[in-house]
């Protein structure tokens, strides 16, 4: 019986957190409609602009390894100052990091703050910490210090717990705590996703909700089992969000983690540059520049030295049989230039079985072969020094 009753005061507890959050959504809500609009070659920020700057942020995020309310919050107060300020897209970054300083002073302890010079170094943002500071008082006066949003984390939080309460999820705490963190880990890969940005927060918690419960609950229960969707109804109903919003927002879920959870490879926007200092570069090895893909090597007509060592002359003339025999002075050496393409990567020695057996321990062959040739640079062992066994 005391059990039930904890039971009904945490649902009661979660609901009315619930309906405090929908009443203050609508005045933090960010209004971004107007991106969608821009033209390609206009000089204003653009859709898959705002989804790498929030791509950097949450690998920032990781890097870090920061509260994921930290990186909502920073998207939620870059969002909403972009509502009430048309940026270039060059100010872009310089806004990022600043909002995301600003969560970051909000929401984490001061034990374990990042410093500005550190964020700045770190992201590669391009701009000073003066920048950032001068940007962040800008974004306080604009948002009038207030950024104290609800977020779509905050709003799947309640979501989720009010599963827990509902004892939809099972009595495994683990099992719960690791559901959690993998959805957290998809509404971030959701919130990198533009269209998604254009829905209320709640909106976006419910439909990534209704996507992750099915599974979730199957696991604990039998598969067809559908109390979860008395729970997704109550949900539904606290917060005010209509079908139509539902449906459509959970469509744009379901395409967005299909390609977060593509096996397939994509190219990444943006580039991350190391900076080293002069010394470290100094030290860097020149084989690092060197390509990995390197032109075939002809079989049976290319002459390296090894071949022509004392004792090998025999299986040196085996590997040189299939070349035909050119009726010349045994002194001669021919070298093999009919290629007309003067960038080949390398000269072919030719060599018959009469003039390796003719070649006295005194004589030598000069011959300059370039190995191969990587970018402007031409790099080969010259000369190359063969000499006759007896």
């Amino acid at each position: 019986m005391e059990k039930g009753t904890q039971s009904m005061d945490a649902k009661a507890h979660l609901v009315k957190m619930m309906q405090v959050a929908v009443e203050t959504e609508d005045f933090y809500q960010p209004y971004l409609e107007y991106i969608c609009q821009q033209q390609e070659d206009s000089d204003c920020i653009l859709p898959y602009m705002h989804d790498v700057i929030l791509d950097r942020l949450r690998s920032l995020s990781r890097f870090f390894q920061l509260c994921p309310e930290t990186f909502f919050l920073a998207v939620n107060t870059m969002d909403r100052f972009l509502s009430l300020v048309k940026a270039r897209p060059h100010h872009l970054m310089c806004i990022a990091i600043s909002s995301y300083n600003l969560a970051i002073k909000a929401l984490e302890p001061s034990e374990s703050s990042i410093s500005a010079e550190d964020l700045v170094r770190i992201s590669q943002c391009g701009c000073s910490v003066n920048d950032v500071l001068r940007m962040e008082r800008i974004i306080l006066q604009k948002l009038q210090c207030d950024l104290q949003a609800p977020t779509a984390h905050r709003f799947f939080k309640l979501f989720h717990a009010y599963s827990v309460v509902q004892g939809i999820l099972g009595n495994d705490t683990a099992m719960q705590n690791t559901q959690l963190e993998s959805s957290t880990q998809k509404l971030e890969a959701c919130l990198c996703y533009f269209p998604l940005t254009l829905y209320k927060p709640s909106v976006l918690a419910l439909a990534l909700l209704t996507h992750e419960l099915p599974n979730a609950s199957c696991e604990v229960h039998n598969p067809n089992d559908i109390r979860w969707m008395r729970i997704v109804w109550d949900i539904q109903r606290v917060s005010q969000v209509s079908d139509n919003d539902l449906v459509s927002c959970r469509s744009q879920v379901s395409e967005c983690l299909r390609m977060y959870s593509s096996p397939v490879s994509r190219m990444p926007h943006s580039r991350l540059t190391w900076i080293v200092s002069t010394r470290t570069a100094r030290q860097l090895k020149f084989s690092a520049q060197i390509s990995s893909d390197l032109p075939p090597i002809p079989e049976n007509r290319v002459l390296n030295s090894s071949l022509l060592s004392d004792g090998d002359t025999d299986e040196s003339c085996e590997i040189l049989s299939d070349v035909p025999d050119i009726q010349s002075s045994p002194s001669e050496v021919e070298v093999d230039d009919s290629d007309d393409d003067k960038s080949s990567s390398a000269r072919t020695l030719v060599l018959n079985t009469h003039q390796l057996a003719s070649l006295s321990t005194d004589d030598s062959i000069c011959v300059e072969r370039k190995l191969f040739t990587y970018e402007d640079e031409s790099l080969a062992y010259c000369p190359t020094r063969i000499h006759g066994g007896s």
